[in-house]
């Protein structure tokens, strides 16, 4: 019964310190900035994407898990002017266009 015991608890801690989410990594930027301005988030088939937005900063934080990450957490960060937590969507999807297009050319590199 002890070992038995003991064995579960072993896969209960693995698990915990193993997991293949991006706690941790969240945990930080939330201890340093607050709660996000804003949050968008995709899943599909095991693969998770999180992006917080900090717009009054000029900065956000993707983080991604899951199947196509190998289990690992993987955080992008992203710089851009500030604008105001309340800017319109117009002025958000402007800024969001920017680093995307900043991404493409970046790729376009190597």
């Amino acid at each position: 019964m002890k070992s038995k015991m003991f064995i579960l608890m072993v896969i209960c801690l693995f698990t915990y310190f193993c997991s293949s989410n991006c706690d941790s990594e969240m945990d930080d930027i939330e201890g340093r900035y607050g709660k996000a301005e804003e949050e968008s988030s995709y899943s599909s088939e095991g693969y998770y994407s999180e992006t917080w937005w900090y717009w009054s900063k000029g900065v956000s934080y993707t983080f991604t898990w899951g199947s196509s990450i190998e289990g690992d957490c993987d955080m992008s960060t992203y710089t851009f002017d500030p604008i105001s937590a309340d800017a319109t969507a117009e002025q958000k999807a402007g800024v969001k266009a920017t680093l995307l297009n900043r991404q493409i050319s970046l790729k376009g590199i190597y």
